[in-house]
């Protein structure tokens, strides 16, 4: 696999796992807004799935081909994702935030371990 045939299915891939977040995210709130689920009794699914997709959003607003890789997208957005779930747990906030957080964590663990496999089969 070339270059950028590689480039090609990395991104191919982030757009796959982002559109699959999304369609998580408005299955949680049953095709409501996250202003008016927000404003009623949030539970931990919509803030899980709210937080994978906020999370593989970053990534991809990070691989734009103007800040660098998807990979260093990924690395960066990691560190901060890893810093926001230290920061939950330190301060011991609610239920919620610590279900977004593991969403978050949970969904560029899942990039990071798709990504390893595109690279293999690029071999």
């Amino acid at each position: 696999m070339t270059t950028h045939s590689s480039a090609a299915a990395t991104s191919d891939l982030l757009a796959d796992l982002l559109t699959q977040a999304e369609g998580d995210l408005v299955a949680a709130t049953n095709g409501s807004s996250l202003c008016a689920v927000g404003r009623s009794a949030t539970t931990p699914a919509v803030k899980y799935a709210e937080g994978r997709w906020v999370a593989l959003r970053d990534v991809a607003r990070g691989a734009d081909g103007r800040d660098g890789t998807p990979a260093d997208a990924l690395s960066r957005v990691s560190a901060e994702w890893a810093r926001r779930g230290a920061s939950v747990r330190t301060r011991t906030a609610g239920e919620a935030w610590l279900a977004y957080t593991t969403g978050g964590t949970d969904a560029l663990d899942g990039l990071r371990r798709a990504l390893t496999e595109v690279a293999g089969d690029a071999h």
